[in-house]
């Protein structure tokens, strides 16, 4: 039986773990209380569940054509700054991220000498000489924008404790198959057997909480509950699922659109998670999910996929949502 954990997992191997997914400095409360008064840490935010939903998904389209080349049409994109001002601009898919960065600047009257504006993308940081297709930046995608003095470090992220909710940690680290059929969802229900599973606090997040399912450890599905995947957040294989996965032997593509691929089975998502060091140990790390089953939802088959897995493609992102941290050692 998989160990219910009463005591708070290490921070800083979770603050290590977050940094990892979001390609981005997170320090724990306490590194911030001691190192604040630094110059790199004199403009800092606060990592909310709110701003991991908006940022750890490898969001993908399916075609190559929405990602490499293209029309160069034009899209509306949303820019936040740290202090929440939201700015609205229109240009081009195909545009470098300097003719962002000059109409952000030109829209709001920025002088170059106002620091280097620093651009991230769904956690990571969208550079200088690339296409904004490159990074799947399309219509009404969501920007944010920080100001850093040129070489300085990106803005650090602090872990809200209140992101973690260790009521529901379960640690499968030592736990092998217990040979039965578990469900969410009405889909099985692949445990993650050899990871330490981290719960994050989503109890009261959404309108309900029926998604969840049942409290406790169980066999069956609860009724409107959703089903369990995992998505690994490494972004070059991440790609790789979306834009280079197919049917070798009929050359068929993927053509589902823009929107969130993940996996019913950690052993598939493995292959795509995030390696990082915490104490020099090495870790990998992947994103536990409820997935809403709908008309939006299309499965793809192990036999279509060229590493035999099965996946998942949500194309409303909003109905893939992140409830859990599984992470074990290399």
């Amino acid at each position: 039986m998989a160990a219910r954990k009463e005591e708070r997992t290490n921070e800083g191997l979770l603050a290590a773990a977050f940094s990892a997914m979001l390609q981005r400095p997170v320090i724990t409360q306490q590194e911030y209380e001691e190192r604040r008064h630094e110059p790199e840490f004199s403009t800092v935010e606060e990592l909310t569940y709110e701003r991991l939903s908006e940022t750890v998904y490898t969001s993908a389209a399916g075609s190559f054509g929405d990602i490499l080349g293209g029309s160069g049409k034009k899209i509306n994109v949303r820019l936040t700054s740290i202090r929440g001002k939201v700015t609205y601009l229109n240009l081009g898919r195909n545009s470098y991220v300097e003719e962002l960065q000059a109409l952000f600047e030109e829209k709001e009257k920025l002088s170059s000498l106002y620091g280097h504006l620093v651009f991230i993308y769904r956690g990571r940081e969208i550079e200088k000489g690339h296409r904004l297709s490159e990074y799947q930046v399309c219509d009404y995608s969501h920007i944010y924008v920080f100001a850093r003095l040129q070489g300085s470090a990106l803005v650090p992220m602090i872990l809200n404790t209140e992101l973690l909710d260790p009521r529901f940690d379960c640690d499968f680290s030592c736990v092998t198959d217990d040979g039965k059929q578990y469900e969410r969802g009405g889909k099985i229900y692949q445990r993650p057997y050899g990871w330490n599973r981290i719960a994050l606090k989503v109890i009261g997040k959404y309108d309900d909480d029926d998604w969840l399912g049942n409290k406790g450890m169980r066999q069956g599905s609860s009724e409107k509950e959703w089903p369990v995947s995992y998505h690994g957040t490494r972004e070059n294989d991440g790609k790789s699922i979306a834009e280079e996965g197919y049917d070798i032997s009929k050359g068929k593509r993927f053509k589902y659109g823009k929107g969130i691929y993940s996996t019913p089975s950690i052993a598939v998502a493995e292959r795509y998670a995030k390696p990082f060091q915490h104490q020099q140990e090495q870790y990998k790390v992947v994103l536990q999910n409820r997935i809403k089953e709908d008309e939006n939802l299309n499965i793809i088959p192990a036999k279509k996929c060229r590493d035999c897995g099965e996946y998942w493609f949500q194309s409303n992102e909003t109905y893939t949502r992140p409830y859990g941290l599984c992470f074990k050692k290399c």
